[in-house]
């Protein structure tokens, strides 16, 4: 062996073998039973030496007292503490693997559910760590037997982590479009926690808010928001991430542009705390909130981003979620072919876990591209799938979307009534939500000034003004619809030239095109040559 100049740890003297082969052959000579109190011993050294930052070092920790058992074992001896430290260290390895790789955090928690095997309480501690991490693999049905294997036996042992476990299955329940049954959990884990309010009502509060932002309930988002960040503050919680994207998320659908900055903020401080399906979830938000008030191109690159970091991570269900939404982009950019193929990637790798809501973002825009293409029959088969699925989500993000592109599909089957009923329906669903009554101001307008009720084009411009990019660009195409309806050609050839540079600028092609059209409709010759180009580009004839 050999001393090292400068030791690694202050105050040691570090040595090495000079040659691995030395190493090699000098372990093998050690006896069993000698070599596993060398682990041990070599364990405990590090324990002590790390301090606070022991999480640091857990998997080293998880190798040495793993070898000691192992040896422990083939040698015909029992050493129940050091299998408890192994099983303390795999835990521990797990919790800190999850946030960078969910392969491996799984396979630290699978270990320590065979040495818990003798313990109900600690065995469904671990159990509700893998279901969580089961979750964001994409493992649902797993993830969902596991937490209720878990929770049953919490109730009893630790009501605070049968809890804590509830809210985390609200969100798997949730994500499988079983709205009404995460509601429940949800509000029996609130009802436990606020008897004894700790670091885990925190959490719980924060999905409560997402979810009630996600519903279009503002109030009751809010209020959770405000609970939880004054719990926070009260009890030293740095992960208030998930309030933090709830607020984002209402002042984003309040049409406030400070909901960009806050998921922004959300993101930086999921970054800082190295935390990894949280920062996904936030790095998806922020795209969305990029894509309202700023430009699709810039939206279109925060969803690869974001992709790319849960994809490195093995979170799977965030990526998944995050390629469904960034349709969206894919759609207005004109990237109808790539559109295709993510949106039936999408699909397959739902439909092969048994279903789940991020389907519905498939569903809606490869109907929007095959009824433009003329495949309505098929358009219409996606619908008839994504509309129940909306429905029971209760969500405005699946509603809105997913009423619009039934609309558009029954127009184009030549049902005008089906058609306005929908946008009748949208108008009703949008009224406490700035943003997404102007995403009304594009399709669910022309619908309804072309079934000559322009009344509901009216009550969609009166409630929706904000100073976003995507206001900017459908504000104007809804003035024009409504004054080449009422004859005024002049009027609303200028308001659709407007909205065409508008959609340019902000990146939405389609919508260009058909700003574009409707200026020629105006008698402008030129405007409607490069309208029907790009529709030709796509492969694709306007709808209405």
């Amino acid at each position: 062996i050999r001393p090292i100049r400068v030791s690694s740890i202050d105050g040691e003297d570090e040595f090495a073998f000079w040659h691995a082969l030395v190493r090699d052959v000098a372990y093998q000579q050690i006896p069993r039973s000698p070599r596993a109190d060398k682990h041990v011993a070599a364990a405990r050294w590090i324990e002590i030496t790390a301090g606070e930052r022991i999480a640091d070092h857990a998997e080293t920790l998880v190798y040495h007292y793993g070898e000691a058992l192992d040896l422990v074992r083939a040698a015909g001896a029992a050493r129940p503490e050091v299998e408890a430290s192994v099983g303390r260290f795999l835990v521990l390895a797990g919790e800190r693997a999850f946030q960078l790789d969910t392969q491996a955090a799984e396979a630290h928690y699978r270990r320590a559910l065979d040495l818990f095997a003798a313990d109900d309480g600690a065995r469904a501690t671990v159990l509700a760590k893998l279901a969580n991490v089961l979750m964001q693999r994409g493992n649902w049905d797993e993830a969902i037997d596991a937490f209720g294997a878990a929770i049953t036996v919490l109730r009893t042992h630790d009501p605070r982590a049968a809890a804590s476990a509830m809210g985390v299955l609200a969100r798997a329940m949730w994500v499988r479009g079983k709205t009404d049954e995460a509601q429940a959990l949800r509000d029996e884990a609130i009802g436990i926690l606020e008897r004894e309010p700790g670091p885990e009502l925190v959490a719980v509060y924060g999905g409560a808010a997402h979810r009630a932002a996600f519903g279009g309930r503002f109030d009751e988002a809010m209020t959770f928001v405000e609970k939880g960040l004054a719990l926070a503050g009260e009890l030293g919680v740095e992960d208030i991430m998930a309030l933090v994207m709830a607020r984002a998320s209402v002042l984003g659908y309040s049409g406030d542009p400070r909901g960009v900055e806050e998921s922004r903020g959300a993101r930086d401080l999921g970054l800082r705390l190295g935390l990894g399906r949280s920062t996904a979830v936030a790095m998806n938000n922020l795209a969305e909130a990029i894509l309202y008030f700023e430009s699709v191109h810039a939206a279109r690159a925060a969803w690869d981003e974001a992709i790319d970091f849960a994809r490195v991570r093995g979170l799977r269900q965030a990526e998944m979620w995050t390629r469904g939404e960034r349709l969206r982009a894919l759609y207005s950019l004109g990237e109808w072919d790539e559109l295709g193929d993510e949106a039936n990637a999408v699909l397959r790798w739902v439909e092969s876990r048994g279903g789940a809501q991020n389907a519905i973002f498939a569903h809606i825009y490869l109907a929007d591209v095959l009824v433009h293409r003329g495949a309505v029959a098929e358009a219409a088969a996606h619908v008839e799938v994504l509309m129940p699925q909306a429905r029971e989500s209760g969500d405005l993000q699946m509603l809105v979307p997913g009423l619009t592109v039934a609309a558009l599909v029954a127009s184009a089957q030549g049902s005008p009534r089906q058609a306005l009923d929908n946008v009748v329906e949208i108008e009703e669903l949008t009224r406490s939500s700035t943003s997404w009554r102007t995403y009304c101001l594009a399709w669910p307008s022309r619908i309804a000034a072309a079934a000559g009720e322009l009344h509901l084009v009216d009550a969609f411009l009166d409630g929706s003004d904000d100073p976003s990019m995507w206001n900017a660009c459908a504000r104007p195409t809804a003035q024009a619809v409504l004054a080449e309806a009422r004859g005024a050609t002049d009027r609303a050839a200028a308001l659709y030239r407007k909205a065409a540079d508008n959609w340019r600028v902000y990146g939405d092609v389609v919508e260009c095109a058909y700003a574009l059209l409707g200026l020629g409709r105006c008698g402008d010759a030129a405007a409607m040559r490069e309208g029907q180009g790009i529709f030709t580009m796509l492969g694709a004839s306007p709808v209405v």
